[in-house]
């Protein structure tokens, strides 16, 4: 690996040299699936401390979670020399602890280093990388009908960039567009399928961690420079359309994901530091940044999404190696789990969790009502002819956000701003409630049909 300190990414060899240097003695190395993790003690070193930690590993079976509950994991780098970027789309189902595929992402020479997001049983996807230069190419993955679409380009082509979806709206913040980072804070609106700008990010950054977090997209590490690893966190507030900094990582780090466990906490697995060396490094946000068990392997780029309750890790790069490994990580217990290994090796493909209900939906009980404390009204109209927009209102919830519910499901978490669009894609009766966070404080029922043409 050529590791040229400071130096910023370019389209052509140069981009190739500095991060992805494919060497040919790698090209038939078979990726290595850890099955079985023995408890050990580790030193790890990193910067200026010393920090001893266990590596627990709990029991190989898995626990069945949300019925119908399964990962979708897109593309990313599969290997070396003439294994670069795949097409791949990976199920994961987590109650049967299973793999398939679906339809293949429609980019020719596959994709990676993109931004990735759900809603309302749409998976969206923007930018990435192809021939090692930016895109500003927006696609979308229909789960249920498991069909692509094209959707409107991003306004400025970038890969390695932060995302998330908040209230059905997908952020890319910062990210590099070949020439160097950008400070762009790309909105994506759903509803209507056109993009527009945000405040820009104060510190731009080369593939950060980034997940959202009480309503907020939190972007936390990366390059800034690239070469420069940064342990800065920037929290995106689309109430004010402001920035704020929170805390720092202990860690610094690029090449890495994140994923909110229900509100509670964030967990930020892998990442290289420097730029060309993979480390193991797991931490965990709650009032600030702490060192948690480390990963079972070295890993730039594994996927990372929470249910609620564990962290599903899956894929990365040790440095030299592209694994096939799934991880169950348990933030309670602060162990790891082996889980079925993916059909093929990926790394820097990042995934969704998607919970699609199995006959009646019971997946997440609504909590009992409270009457006449939380007032809703739903009013919905067609968009067009495949799109329906349901806009509802409330009054009466004290609480700073609060949770959304469609047919007796838990679909978002949002500021308690009093409003909130679902976009929706499939005719039929829809009953939706909004509730305070754990205080078993929810609205009437409210309903809205939508017929076919």
């Amino acid at each position: 690996m050529l590791l040229i300190k400071g130096a910023a990414p370019s389209c052509g060899n140069g981009w190739k040299k500095i991060v992805k240097k494919r060497k040919q003695s790698q090209m038939n190395k078979q990726p290595i699936t850890l099955r079985t993790y023995l408890p050990r003690g580790a030193f790890l070193l990193s910067l200026a401390f010393v920090i001893v930690m266990p590596l627990a590993v709990g029991q190989s079976t898995p626990t069945a979670t949300t019925c119908g509950s399964k990962i979708y994991n897109i593309g990313g780098f599969c290997g070396f020399g003439s294994c670069g970027a795949t097409r791949t789309t990976r199920i994961y189902d987590i109650a049967s602890d299973t793999w398939t595929t679906g339809a293949p992402i429609p980019e020719p020479g596959g994709l990676g280093d993109h931004a990735v997001a759900v809603w309302n049983g749409v998976i969206y996807i923007a930018g990435g990388e192809v021939s090692y230069c930016a895109i500003n190419t927006v696609r979308a993955y229909n789960i249920a009908t498991d069909t692509w679409s094209t959707l409107a380009p991003m306004p400025t082509a970038v890969f390695l960039a932060g995302f998330g979806i908040i209230n059905g709206k997908l952020y890319v913040a910062s990210g590099n567009e070949c020439e160097g980072e950008v400070a762009d804070l790309q909105i994506y609106d759903i509803a209507t399928n056109t993009w527009s700008r945000g405040a820009p990010v104060p510190t731009p950054v080369t593939g950060p961690g980034s997940a959202v977090y009480q309503g907020k997209l939190y972007l936390f590490g990366g390059g800034a420079p690239f070469g420069r690893n940064t342990t800065a966190t920037q929290i995106y507030d689309p109430g004010t359309n402001s920035w704020t900094t929170g805390p720092s990582m202990n860690v610094a780090r690029l090449w890495f994901y994140g994923a909110a466990i229900d509100d509670n906490s964030i967990v930020a697995p892998g990442g290289d530091n420097p730029a060309g060396t993979p480390i193991n490094d797991n931490e965990q946000l709650t009032a600030s940044w702490a060192i948690k068990a480390p990963l079972p392997y070295p890993a730039r780029g594994p996927f990372v999404v929470s249910d609620g309750t564990f962290v599903y890790i899956g894929g990365g790069y040790d440095g030299s190696t592209v694994h096939t490994d799934t991880l169950r990580y348990d933030p309670v217990t602060n162990t790891y789990t082996p889980l079925a290994p993916a059909p093929d090796p990926h790394y820097l493909s990042q995934a969704v969790i998607v919970s699609i209900p199995c006959g009646t939906p019971t997946p997440t009980p609504t909590p009992t009502p409270t009457p006449g404390q939380i007032v809703l009204t739903a009013n919905g109209h067609r968009v067009d002819q495949h799109r329906k927009l349901v806009h509802l209102r409330w009054t009466g919830a004290n609480s700073d956000s609060v949770n959304i519910y469609r047919n007796g499901v838990r679909i978002a978490r949002v500021q308690n701003t009093g409003s909130y669009a679902d976009l929706l894609t499939v005719y039929g009766i829809y009953t939706y409630q909004v509730c305070e966070p754990g205080a078993m404080n929810c609205s009437n029922e409210a309903r809205v049909r939508f017929v076919g043409p």
